[in-house]
């Protein structure tokens, strides 16, 4: 793999000589190919241990972005869903604008219409205002008796909308 020095945009003036290049590439290979990982883990700390803070903290900034990992869309769908079931509304609205893929995750599981539905059996404030809105009818239904509900409500037929991303 052949990186390019992000030191040499930090410093123009200053080149990486051709023995430094050929020392390194030994070091690499040596690293990578005859040392096993305690090996490896070892050597690194070592290097560290070296290293001045500005150096540390240009390595943090090199590899932060490496180790960062989007453990939701990583999840199967089910799992994704057990972990956001739980969020109070501010923080669910949040993990939705996270990405496209949360957001698809809060979709296909339904969490917005479970999280009115948790509220509407635990909250009698919830359950005053389901009644008022006359909410009942699509909360505490099976997906496609909603669905049929809202196009019955907005006057378009259920059959032109099914299978849709509205839907």
């Amino acid at each position: 793999m052949q990186f390019t020095s992000l030191t040499e945009d930090n410093h123009p003036g200053d080149s990486l000589t051709d023995q430094y290049l050929s020392e390194c590439e030994a070091t690499l290979e040596k690293f990578s190919l005859n040392w096993n990982e305690h090996e490896q883990l070892d050597f690194i700390e070592r290097i560290l241990s070296r290293m001045s803070h500005n150096q540390l903290f240009f390595t943090h900034m090199l590899i932060q972005p490496m180790l960062q990992r989007d453990f939701i869309a990583l999840l199967p769908q089910h799992l994704a869903e057990v972990i956001l079931y739980n969020l109070d509304s501010r923080t669910l609205a949040a993990c939705e604008a996270v990405s496209t893929k949360w957001r698809a995750v809060l979709a296909r599981g339904q969490l917005w219409r479970k999280f009115i539905e948790r509220n509407v059996r635990l909250d009698n404030m919830w359950r005053g205002l389901s009644e008022k809105k006359k909410w009942r009818k699509f909360i505490m239904a099976t997906r496609e008796c909603a669905a049929s509900e809202i196009c019955n409500n907005y006057r378009v037929p259920y059959e032109m909308m099914r299978g849709s991303a509205e839907m």
